[in-house]
């Protein structure tokens, strides 16, 4: 196990950017007329690249297929970040790493599992759904946790076009 663990951290790191860059690859590749990808619209309004890609090249049916994909596999990983996060607090609470630590260690008897933390994560996931513009892009960025989803918020927040906190 002590050599076994940190080897599959670092082949997960490595398969994930093998596969992410294959995925961008075919992407790009796939574009069949950049400007109608960049100017693709619906009733709604503006459609992301991403996904005007994926209906160019699979037609509406397959693009709609694997934009459910997507977001599946979006929603899955927000549910992991969620349930790392809400343990990561547990741990520092559970050795009076936090201030408040006798809440957030706190156990629920009835499913075994730090409530507290738990109800603390979700609602701040669920709080950053509201973040920037409400397109699917913004969206996407707002869920997903890192340093990316930050800056795209203070850029929104900051953006004159917004009216958001203008100068």
């Amino acid at each position: 196990p002590r050599r076994r663990v940190p080897w599959g951290i670092v082949m997960a790191v490595v398969v994930s950017s093998v596969v992410g860059y294959l995925l961008l690859m075919a992407m790009t590749l796939s574009i069949k007329d950049i400007p109608a990808v960049l100017d693709a619209r619906d009733a709604g309004g503006d459609i992301p690249a991403v996904i005007a890609i994926l209906v160019g090249a699979l037609g509406e049916r397959g693009g709609s297929l694997f934009t459910g994909l997507a977001a599946m596999a979006m929603w899955f990983c927000g549910l992991s970040a969620v349930t790392w996060s809400s343990r990561t607090i547990y741990a520092f609470a559970r050795d009076g790493g936090l201030p408040g630590s006798a809440l957030w260690r706190s156990v629920s008897t009835t499913y075994q599992a730090p409530a507290p933390a738990m109800l603390a994560q979700a609602t701040h996931a669920g709080g950053r759904i509201g973040c920037g513009r409400h397109d699917v892009q913004r969206l996407a960025h707002c869920l997903l946790p890192g340093p990316g989803a930050r800056l795209d918020l203070i850029r929104t927040l900051l953006d004159p076009a917004e009216g958001v906190l203008q100068p």
